[in-house]
């Protein structure tokens, strides 16, 4: 479930509020919504282990879901030893 409410904080806003612990994951989800992966990710690195399990795993999951298609637009991918053909 994201939550982009914080998303339209100016930076120095976002910075003063991952301090406040009682936005608790708003400040994740704002940076995710901007775009600015590293700060969510360093944000959650340092308080994330304060967060009940199930935010702990909704952030993991959101995470995930906003990732960049790095992989996608590498194009196809080479194939690895397994699927290599053996020369007799």
């Amino acid at each position: 479930m994201l939550d982009f409410g914080a998303a339209g904080f100016e930076d120095a806003e976002l910075k003063t509020a991952a301090t406040d612990p009682t936005l608790g994951i708003g400040v994740f989800r704002a940076r995710l919504a901007r775009g600015e992966r590293e700060q969510a990710i360093d944000w959650f690195l340092a308080r994330g282990a304060s967060l009940q399990p199930n935010l702990q795993a909704e952030a993991m999951a959101e995470w995930i879901a906003t990732a960049p298609a790095a992989a996608a637009a590498a194009g196809p991918s080479k194939p690895t030893a397994a699927k290599t053909p053996t020369r007799r």
